[in-house]
């Protein structure tokens, strides 16, 4: 019976989805097609199981939740599911940024949530970049290269805005999901890269404006003691209530925000979503400004992006462990960091690196 249900893969991990709630099979089929694969025969599979009845429910190796209200099932699950197969990926360092190819040689782009990656990716995948992901680098610590994470794009709705400015139409792609706020694209497999070195490493700084850029963090709940827990960090705003579902919303800085995936972790409750303000539209109207960043600075920007988190398997006692490796990949990458502007001159900057890391007649300040 069990060769009914989707298997996937992710890099060393394998998963199989034991569920006939239709919503979930189709938001992983949407987002993971590209990972579907055989179940194996000598490799452990995690099982998962999504049940909707009698109660909605979602069962992991370790642990049971129970989902209040149905819609959310799906997504509950996906974040789920997500973030305990990233903690336990001993192939590949993962970080929360941008990876393409040009040439055969690999681009890393870092960024904050909401800081212009995908928007930077698609325009760069119109001019003949390579997509490897729009939201995670993963750098495989057997082989030394950037691996591929296929995974549909979310596009905001400001992206398309930005496009329409320059009259640009996305690459070649499908949608898989659409909703008021982003849609979900699938661009064609022509489009999409293979694994590589990385040459360049891209950091994206957006203007710091006048007041700290704000985070909206939905939980499945708020118990009282973590509530309490909460009002007493730096940077904790105020809690709001979704009008539908009545879950609960953290408003926070971004400063703050590891400090309250800890306090969740700590107190064993969901987050379901993370929402950062964007980039403001005025970015974008600037003149981007290109630093040369020492290989120590990238890679404490990478490992400030580092995916997996303190539950991570290859975190034995701090995060600051990774820095090491993460310098070791950036050996022969040359490390840059981009302050965002216009995005057809981001764009042209980019695509000409090579040509400037080749000279030497006029260095660029070093950040």
């Amino acid at each position: 019976m069990s060769n009914v249900f989707p298997t996937y893969q992710f890099f060393d991990q394998i998963i199989q989805l034991q569920t006939t709630h239709q919503p979930s099979l189709q938001l992983f089929d949407a987002m993971y097609q590209h990972f579907q694969v055989a179940i194996p025969i000598d490799k452990p599979l995690h099982i998962y199981q999504i049940q909707s009845y009698p109660e909605p429910c979602l069962i992991t190796p370790t642990h049971r939740y129970v989902v209040k209200h149905t819609d959310l099932l799906p997504a509950i699950a996906h974040g789920v599911i997500l973030r305990q197969t990233l903690a336990q990926i001993r192939s590949h360092l993962l970080c929360h940024a941008a990876a393409l190819s040009f040439n055969n040689q690999g681009y890393i782009i870092v960024a904050d949530s909401g800081c212009g990656k995908t928007t930077l990716s698609l325009a760069l995948v119109k001019q003949g970049f390579k997509l490897l992901s729009d939201e995670m680098a993963a750098l495989s610590l057997h082989t030394g290269e950037l691996s591929p994470y296929p995974r549909c794009l979310w596009v905001r709705t400001g992206t398309k805005a930005i496009f329409q400015q320059y009259q640009w139409e996305y690459p070649p792609h499908r949608i898989v999901s659409d909703s008021r706020k982003r849609q979900a694209l699938q661009l064609s497999a022509e489009l999409l890269g293979h694994a590589c070195f990385p040459s360049y490493l891209i950091v994206l700084q957006a203007d710091i404006a006048d007041k700290p850029r704000c985070c909206y963090v939905t939980l499945l709940d708020l118990p009282p003691l973590l509530f309490k827990a909460l009002q007493c960090v730096t940077g904790f705003i105020a809690v709001t209530y979704k009008d539908t579902t009545q879950l609960p919303v953290l408003q926070v800085e971004e400063s703050c925000l590891q400090t309250i995936y800890d306090y969740c972790d700590h107190y064993n409750v969901l987050i379901l979503n993370v929402e950062q303000e964007g980039v403001a539209p005025t970015c974008y109207q600037q003149s981007p400004v290109l630093q040369k960043l020492s290989k120590l600075t990238g890679a404490m920007a990478l490992l400030r992006a580092f995916l997996g988190g303190q539950h991570s398997v290859l975190v034995q006692n701090h995060p600051i462990q990774l820095l090491m490796p993460l310098s070791q990949f950036l050996t022969d990458t040359h490390c840059y960091q981009l302050q965002v502007g216009q995005l057809d001159n981001m764009v042209e900057i980019i695509h000409d690196l090579p040509n400037l890391s080749a000279t030497t007649r006029r260095p660029l300040p070093t950040n």
